[in-house]
């Protein structure tokens, strides 16, 4: 990748210009042993923790599960990946910056909505993947700048990767560049720390990522539209002032994804000029690209009148559709006990 070998040769540079260590700096071999050392130790783990300067937490597993928050383009949303996917709660705000509509971007803003960034959150930032990216930029004759943290731990920085400089070595944090260009422009340019959890902690892990899959619902998709067209309304009203509205809804999607469904809504006004107005609906989660058959009920409260009256009774049916995410909640809370335990 580009961005590594930059990397790579940036500390194959430095190491040409600098024959001896300069004050402050640790020798190439003992370097390349700490931070190989650190490297393996964080491939090895369940699950590791991003912490943003913004004091969001992020927490990615070993096979891409990921739960907390992070801090795009100046908002800060929490996201779940789990099944594959990839679910985001944002603001209203964050919505409209993405260019979505104002009215969809308020609707959005106020539940779970499955999406895409720009860069495979769980594939980039897993354990395994993280170690093998950082390590691929390292060369045998690497140096590293000496430092003390402010609570006394001495860490080696190569270049925006920092590990721990006295065994067992673990890496403290890195800068966001180098995880990749899509994840500096997500995260921004500040160094992101690295936590191990464990123990109680992958317990408290698990059980987040249960509660928010329970808080996911009936998430709508980000991305593609769906049209509802009604071709059929047929109005039916008895003699003691009940009426059902029958509606034919055909719904065509542009770019639906799998695993994706249509949320039809009904909205009906009955009404006539001698008894007023009432209003009804309903709403159904049907296939994309298909038909099918909605229904609501109203009731008017009829006058007292002697001989026969009759009234002209009319119905205007309205439809709607969103793209909304076909979940299986059963099967994302397997998945997460298979990885972090039950």
């Amino acid at each position: 990748m580009g961005y590594l070998l930059g990397f790579a040769a940036a500390m194959a540079l430095t190491g040409c210009d600098a024959p001896s260590p300069p004050s402050g700096a640790e020798a190439a071999p003992a370097t390349a042993a700490a931070v190989q050392s650190a490297l393996a130790t964080l491939a090895d783990q369940v699950a590791i923790g991003y912490g943003l300067p913004s004091g969001a937490l992020l927490y990615v597993t070993r096979n891409g599960l990921a739960q907390g928050s992070l801090t795009l383009n100046g908002q800060q949303v929490r996201v779940l990946r789990a099944g594959g996917r990839l679910f985001v709660s944002a603001s209203a705000d964050y919505w409209r910056a993405q260019g979505m509509p104002p009215d969809r971007a308020e609707g959005y803003g106020a539940r779970w909505t499955r999406t895409s960034l720009g860069f495979d959150l769980g594939g980039s930032l897993n354990p395994t993947t993280v170690a093998h990216e950082l390590g691929a930029g390292l060369t045998p004759d690497q140096q590293a700048a000496r430092e003390t943290l402010p609570d006394g731990t001495e860490i080696l920085d190569v270049h925006g990767l920092r590990v721990t400089a006295a065994p067992p070595h673990r890496v403290v944090s890195v800068a966001s560049g180098l995880l990749g260009p899509a994840v500096a422009q997500a995260l921004g340019d500040l160094p992101v720390s690295v936590t191990v959890p464990s123990g109680p902690k992958l317990a408290d892990m698990r059980a987040a990522f249960d509660a928010t899959v329970d808080a996911l619902g009936r998430p709508p998709v980000a991305g593609p539209s769906i049209t509802a067209t009604v071709t059929g309304n047929t109005l039916r009203c008895g003699s003691g002032g009940g009426c059902t509205d029958q509606v034919r809804v055909v719904n065509r999607s542009s770019g639906a994804e799998p695993g994706t469904a249509a949320r039809i809504q009904l909205k009906t006004s009955v009404s006539s000029t001698e008894l007023g107005t009432r209003s009804c609906g309903q709403e159904l989660v049907v296939p994309v690209n298909s038909t099918v058959d909605l229904s609501c009920s109203v009731r008017f409260s009829l006058p007292r009148v002697s001989g026969t009256t009759t009234t002209t009774v009319t119905a205007v049916p309205e439809v709607s559709a969103e793209p909304v995410a076909i979940l299986d909640p059963g099967a994302l809370k397997h998945e997460v006990a298979a990885e972090l335990g039950s």
